[in-house]
């Protein structure tokens, strides 16, 4: 990789866009902690107006080093800000380089606050990515979003439900844990989100019954109560037919 001082000096005097955007890319060719550097110098010593030319690829080149190397919190924080301000595409490219960076260290509290955010952002490619992370990393998937995870049951989209029930199941520890959090969830279940849930215990009669005995024990409404039973016999019927 060429000097440091040389690229930030490089991205300085160039104007051409796509000049720009190929000497950010080569930091990502070797990583190494010369490059955590380099993208902080360029943070520090480049006007974003410069940087805003070559962002996007900026953020993945952060997401590519993060692979390789453990990437500090003032890159994380600097990421965070970024993603308060910036575009859908923006967003995505921090969310999946969050993402890439996790395999190497541990996120810090307002990452994760990020990857939660994107659950509830407009843009469904945003909704898949920050699931694909949390999925990546049950020990980020939190029961305060358990409320979240269960209204994104209903998105036929690109598999953002399966993705939502993925990581449902990293967070239910068993059928009593489920019925707990029903009891405790405040809007009512639909049908299709409580078929979607008797599915993680789909793959043996005991589960299903002991899903149906701790429903049947629970102080819930009628209304769930009788849609669980349902949904639950004739799941049962099915794998019995099977």
């Amino acid at each position: 990789m060429t000097d440091k001082s040389d690229i930030v000096e490089e991205l300085r005097k160039s104007s051409n866009y796509d000049e720009l955007n190929d000497i950010v890319l080569s930091i990502a060719q070797s990583p190494s902690l010369e490059s955590i550097e380099l993208i902080l110098s360029i943070f520090r010593k480049i006007d974003f107006e410069k940087i805003s030319k070559f962002l996007l690829n900026f953020i993945y080149v952060i997401g590519e080093v993060g692979l390789k190397q453990e990437v500090p919190d003032e890159i994380m924080d600097i990421l965070h800000k970024l993603y308060m301000k910036s575009d859908r595409w923006i967003r995505r490219e921090i969310i999946q380089s969050l993402g890439k960076i996790s395999r190497k260290r541990d996120l810090n509290q307002k990452s994760i606050d990020l990857i939660n955010l994107s659950l509830n952002d407009e843009y469904n490619d945003l909704k898949i990515v920050a699931l694909d992370v949390l999925i990546e990393n049950a020990k980020y998937v939190s029961l305060d979003y358990f409320n979240r995870f269960i209204s994104l049951l209903d998105y036929r989209e690109a598999g953002i439900g399966e993705k939502s029930l993925s990581a449902l199941k990293k967070i239910l520890k068993d059928e009593k844990f489920l019925v707990e959090k029903i009891k405790e969830k405040q809007t009512p279940l639909n049908k299709f989100q409580i078929r979607k849930l008797i599915t993680l215990y789909s793959d043996s009669v005991r589960k299903l019954s002991d899903l149906r005995n701790a429903i049947e024990s629970v102080e819930i409404s009628r209304e769930i109560r009788d849609l669980f039973l349902a949904e639950i016999n004739t799941m049962m019927k099915i794998i019995l037919r099977n």
